[in-house]
């Protein structure tokens, strides 16, 4: 299904607004600032999704998240392996002292991170319509990012979803790192909160 253009650039601001608002967050938690750049937000299908990243047969660090509310949403943050350690260092350097137990601190790490910027999404959706939405606890995955993306999209009917692609830079003054999210919404459930008399502005 497709949204329209308004319908669209309202989800985009949004998404965009959550994630800028996560990186204050982790930027606090790394002890520097931390800056975001967009280059591209596609609403796609997941056959074009999948085409395109099977040329890319890097490994990757995925954080994968489900709504448990009424609305009915999916994300996936995708970081190549080489920016899933970028983050990590740039996120744990502060504490690594008290690390040194920590398992697998890659994968904890990415989790950590895809939950607060989903969290900070979900949180700019739910303040300007006055809605709870739920999301899970991470499933961190690693893999190639075309096998990683078919596992999430498992679940996708296009009936009755839409896929949204954005692609973003994470940057600070030890960090440079590539991510991209994809955000599968069921768009009859989207429609019917985007109705709602906003509770604030639309996000800039």
């Amino acid at each position: 299904m497709t949204l329209q253009p308004p319908e669209r650039d309202m989800i985009v601001g949004l998404i965009q607004a959550g994630v800028e608002s996560g990186t204050e967050r982790l930027g606090d938690m790394s002890q520097t600032e931390w800056g975001v750049n967009f280059s591209d937000t596609q609403e796609m299908s997941p056959v074009r999704v999948l085409s395109w990243f099977a040329h890319n047969q890097q490994d990757h660090v995925s954080a994968h998240f489900r709504s448990t509310s009424e609305t009915p949403l999916e994300l996936l943050i995708l970081f190549s392996e080489e920016s899933a350690r970028s983050v990590t260092e740039a996120v744990t350097k502060p504490y690594r002292a008290g690390l040194g137990n920590v398992a697998d601190l890659l994968c904890s790490t990415i989790g950590e991170v895809g939950n607060i910027l989903a969290q900070n999404v979900l949180a700019a959706l739910s303040d300007r319509y006055g809605v709870a939405i739920i999301l899970s606890v991470p499933e961190v995955g690693q893999g190639t990012k075309a096998e990683l993306t078919g596992a999430a999209l498992e679940d996708y009917d296009g009936r009755k979803d839409t896929l949204l692609l954005a692609h973003m830079q994470l940057h600070s003054e030890r960090l440079n790192a590539e991510c991209s999210v994809i955000v599968i919404v069921n768009e009859a459930a989207m429609r019917a909160l985007m109705s709602r008399e906003p509770r604030l502005p639309p996000a800039a």
